[in-house]
């Protein structure tokens, strides 16, 4: 999807901060000759990081719901046409928001998950356009449509 055939896009690229930004600036030679953005949490790991950087809610209504508005505005202003999202219940709102958008959509299940699904892996599964899972033994737990892409770690 994302290799050198293709001409130049503009890619999200949705985490919340700690280990998801990790495994996500982990990735970023997969993107090398595109245009791409950062869209995660506030945190001192993200402070230098040059990108949309929301408020972290306690509460989880509260976290999809700023989620949300900015992922709507944020989508107009930026129209991407690929989010890739190592995930985080913070990144949740925005898949489904990519996909109001007809954005395709790449999830990368984090790589603490061995044996089981993560949340937002389970909610984002059957909109996913392609879903990578770190962990052989993940294939068959989330079926078909997944992928083992190897650690990127």
């Amino acid at each position: 999807m994302l290799d050198g055939r293709h001409s130049k896009m503009k890619i999200a690229l949705v985490c919340s901060n700690g280990g998801h930004l990790i495994e996500m600036i982990n990735i970023l030679n997969a993107v090398k000759g595109h245009e791409y953005f950062f869209i995660t949490l506030n945190g001192a790991d993200t402070e230098k990081l040059k990108a949309y950087k929301l408020t972290k809610f306690k509460n989880n209504f509260l976290v999809q719901l700023n989620s949300f508005i900015h992922a709507l505005w944020i989508f107009i202003k930026e129209r991407p046409k690929v989010m890739i999202t190592t995930g985080g219940s913070f990144a949740l709102m925005f898949c489904y928001v990519a996909k109001l958008f007809r954005i395709k959509i790449i999830f990368i299940e984090s790589i603490c998950r061995v044996t089981t699904k993560s949340w937002t892996g389970r909610l984002v599964y059957p909109i996913s356009d392609m879903f990578i899972v770190q962990w052989p033994s993940l294939l068959d737990k989330y079926g078909k449509k997944a992928i083992y892409g190897g650690k990127i770690i």
